[in-house]
């Protein structure tokens, strides 16, 4: 009977092919290189990629500005419907006195001017921005965390919210690297609670060559000496902002490309059953002759082993969902962001439901986050030989989570019949192409259900959809 229940409503809430996830979690940092490097991240499947938009090559002459190369990353990217990360950083030396570009503008009003040209250009094609680069690190920004709030991030993101208000800032891009005069904690503390209304999203930078649980135990436990990256963010009022990883990664003039491609593999496995980690962008697409060994593929463009783990991760996501935990946590978190890939727009106000969905209590929430990886194996396969059903399946999707969204506010009756009658055309036409006969019963018993359901009271029925997550307890209450 459950089974035929989840089919019912596509699971309503949560059932998607885990196979269309990766464009909302997986990134890599590529600089600004051209088709064929980004050609190579889309064929792996990674959905976002981090572009350096470098002010200080960008406008190497005070008015004279080139995005050429720039132009042609992004237009590449968004006609390959990659999402992407741009960094604005870096001054040229004519704004900083001459001095390298790790130095604030003497005038922030030529850092203004150029921050509002670049979002102005691409606006609609990049909705995320990062604010600088490693701030806290001398090789990047000659300052102190007052100068980059001051100088750079309170000005980028005065002009970011005025050309382009739906966008969202990433920062503050620090690196973990610390020493005992320059702590990465109080850094991220100081501009986190003076930067609250320029960042919608927490970002930071960790590599450690010990591997994926030493780079995890640094964002969710802390040590001896230094505080995890959730309790900064907790302690400062971030706790529901997320959390982007935007650099890790290792070298493989460090460590052999065998070590390198086993540590993607674990820390993939960790972030993907994690309740800290939002978004991951590895360091880096392709190695730097002679300067930079943290690629996937080395300077001629071919990949290493690191590349096909990459890839092949993406692939098979749902065979890494761990299911052994008893608190289930990890594979809620895991379901919930599946869930948000086709809903966009339904993000922000999912997002005032997130700690209802990851920590509801009892045995109904556990059960379907269990079924939804087992049915997601099951029938990822068959949506994608059937690219037509799996895009009407996503528009579904979407009207079922408006309706979970508006529940409880007298807005259904007629059109959520409807919506039933939409889903029932929807699943009449899957039963047609299933092959297998198991399955096809499972479907035959959700359309059945289904028609019952349409002639039943649908404030009734959405009002239990909105406090159960689906139609269990309805059904048992109909035994």
């Amino acid at each position: 009977m459950k089974r035929a229940i989840y089919i019912v409503l596509v699971l309503s809430l949560w059932f998607f092919p885990v196979k269309t996830r990766p464009a909302d979690i997986y990134g890599i940092n590529t600089h600004v290189w051209g088709p064929s490097v980004l050609e190579k991240v889309k064929e792996a499947n990674i959905g976002w990629i981090r572009v350096d938009a470098d002010w200080n090559e960008i406008e190497k002459n005070k008015g004279i500005f080139d995005f050429g190369r720039l132009d042609d990353a992004i237009n590449f990217a968004v006609k390959k419907k990659l999402k992407i990360l741009l960094i604005l950083a870096y001054t040229p030396s004519w704004a900083n006195g001459g001095k390298d570009k790790s130095f604030p503008p003497l005038d922030v009003s030529y850092w203004r001017r150029f921050v509002s040209k670049t979002v102005k250009r691409y606006k609609g094609k990049v909705h995320y921005w990062a604010i600088w680069n490693e701030p806290n690190l001398k090789d990047f920004f000659s300052g102190n965390p007052r100068d980059y709030l001051d100088k750079i991030l309170i000005p980028a993101g005065q002009e970011i919210r005025a050309v382009d208000p739906d966008s969202k800032i990433v920062a503050p891009e620090i690196s973990y690297s610390t020493s005992p005069e320059s702590r990465w904690d109080t850094y991220m503390k100081t501009v986190l609670n003076k930067g609250k209304k320029f960042i919608d999203i927490v970002s930071i930078h960790i590599y450690d060559n010990r591997g994926a649980d030493a780079i995890m135990k640094k964002i969710e436990e802390g040590d001896e000496v230094y505080p995890s990256v959730v309790n900064i963010k907790t302690i400062t009022g971030y706790g529901d902002k997320e959390l982007w990883l935007t650099e890790t990664g290792w070298s493989t003039d460090v460590v052999s490309e065998d070590i390198q491609a086993t540590n993607y593999l674990n820390l993939l496995k960790r972030v993907l059953n994690s309740t800290s980690v939002d978004k991951i962008f590895f360091y880096e697409i392709k190695d730097i002759e002679n300067v930079s060994h943290y690629g996937i593929l080395r300077s001629d463009n071919t990949p290493k082993k690191a590349y096909y783990t990459y890839k092949n991760f993406i692939a098979n996501e749902s065979d890494f969902i761990e299911n052994n935990d008893d608190e289930n946590e990890r594979k809620k978190a895991c379901a919930y962001n599946s869930f948000l890939y086709y809903n966009k727009d339904l993000l922000e106000n999912l997002r005032k439901e997130k700690k209802k969905l990851l920590f509801s209590k009892g045995n109904t929430l556990k059960e379907n986050v269990d079924f939804y990886y087992e049915l997601s194996r099951e029938y990822n396969s068959f949506f994608n030989k059937n690219p037509d059903l799996k895009k009407e399946f996503s528009k579904l999707l979407l009207l079922w989570g408006k309706t979970y969204l508006s529940s409880g506010k007298g807005v259904y009756k007629e059109e959520n019949r409807k919506l039933f009658r939409r889903t029932l055309v929807f699943l009449n036409k899957v039963k047609v192409r299933i092959s297998d006969p198991e399955k096809k019963k499972e479907i035959s018993r959700g359309i059945s259900l289904l028609e019952i359901y349409s002639t039943s009271s649908p404030e009734k029925i959405f009002y239990d959809l909105k406090t159960n997550l689906n139609l269990m307890d309805i059904i048992k209450n109909r035994k």
